[in-house]
């Protein structure tokens, strides 16, 4: 069966640069991207559709190589996003590398020299290899034992889960800071939450459940394989979403089957703003946070810098309210000109952004003096990184 369209998962913390690489992959592959949806969400989706009862969840994701964490209120067919947080530098592979560092660190005691992937790559990684295999047995066993080779040299390596968890502890605590945050954002205690779904293969270490269920008060579910929670949700995803554009919904065996009735109202994982002069430094100035409902549509108002000036510029940003503009990132500009003169500081700019759960963002610029206003329409392009320029 051909595939022309897809819905696709990304880890929730995907900023747009990521989002649109995403879309770009799949034009390239021939495939048209229906909708961008988050794997927690797809998760939450997954462990809803087997008979989840209604109240506030906590969907923890961790997999090979990102982290994220989504609090979802469930209401019988309706999934709505409450906040959601993450790192997309933190899951399974670091705890690989880890272990890697520990059984090289360890072979280099004993025989005085280092294997590295530059001196030595298929020793390099066969260690690799076998301490991700030692990684899932001691997930399901007290110990794991394995032997490292190289020039001829041999080492075995004994790991207790004891001192798998002592190795993997600030991975689990960085989980367990970005769920508070997570829960804050919710505005959400822990005992509010009314189970932990879980997400992502490393969510079998042993250590992660403890840790969430201390936290909690009660242990994760796991009546659900975490390796194909996301799949099945993104492809409920899909049905859903052919379904809503009048076309036909079938099953692996090719026959028609009515689209699941399900509604998702999900968050912006990122907020999106603009730079503004704020005592004469170039910051980010928030218009749309992030963990805001979608669609949404947010504005603020500015002034000019300078009684000269007759235009205004708009560049469009992701990052942190208030931090210098090297710490955020641009994503294109928008202008404003032929303004009638007015007195510098005096507000009468209105920026307003639309955003919606495809990705589009609509800016419009108005002078609230003139009338006069510039709008678009935009996916956030991938390629334009203005360096920037003065609102003017």
């Amino acid at each position: 069966m051909r595939v022309s369209g897809a819905c696709i998962s990304v880890p929730a913390y995907f900023d747009t640069v990521a989002r649109e690489a995403t879309k770009r992959a799949g034009d390239l592959a021939g495939v048209k991207v229906l909708q961008i949806v988050n794997e927690p969400t797809a998760g939450g989706l997954a462990f809803g559709l087997d008979g989840a009862a209604p109240g506030v969840y906590a969907v923890y994701d961790l997999g090979g190589g990102t982290f994220d964490i989504t609090v979802v209120e469930i209401q019988g067919g309706d999934f709505r996003v409450l906040a959601t947080d993450g790192d997309r530098d933190l899951g399974g592979s670091d705890i690989d590398n880890l272990l890697l560092t520990c059984a090289v660190e360890a072979f280099r005691a004993q025989y005085g020299f280092e294997i590295t992937a530059e001196s030595d790559l298929v020793a390099y990684r066969e260690i690799l290899d076998k301490v991700e295999a030692a990684k899932k047995t001691l997930s399901q066993s007290e110990t794991a034992s394995f032997v490292i080779s190289a020039q001829g040299q041999r080492l075995q390596m004994d790991l207790t889960r004891r001192q798998f968890n002592g190795l993997v502890a600030l991975i689990v605590d960085r989980t367990r800071e970005i769920t508070c945050r997570a829960l804050e954002a919710a505005k959400k205690n822990a005992d509010d939450i009314k189970d932990v779904l879980l997400v992502g293969g490393s969510t079998r270490i042993p250590a992660v459940r403890e840790m969430l269920a201390s936290m909690f008060g009660k242990a994760p579910r796991t009546d659900a394989k975490p390796d194909e929670a996301v799949a099945l949700g993104a492809a409920i995803f899909a049905a859903k979403t052919a379904g809503d554009a009048g076309l036909a919904v079938v099953d692996t065996q090719g026959q028609k089957v009515l689209p699941p009735s399900v509604t998702v109202k999900d968050v912006t994982s990122h907020s999106l703003g603009c730079l503004a002069l704020r005592n004469g430094i170039r910051r980010n100035c928030v218009i749309i946070p992030a963990n805001t409902p979608l669609p949404a549509e947010l504005k603020d108002t500015f002034a000019l810098v300078d009684d000269s000036h007759t235009g205004a510029e708009v560049i469009i940003t992701t990052g942190p309210d208030n931090v210098d503009e090297k710490d955020c990132t641009k994503y294109g500009s928008l202008h404003l000109t032929g303004l009638p003169p007015r007195p510098a500081g005096q507000v009468s700019i209105e920026v307003k952004y639309g955003y919606t759960v495809e990705g589009m963002l609509t800016v419009t610029i108005t002078d609230l003096i003139s009338g006069k206003t510039s709008s678009e329409v935009r996916r956030l392009n991938l390629n334009e990184q203005p360096s920037g320029a003065e609102r003017s």
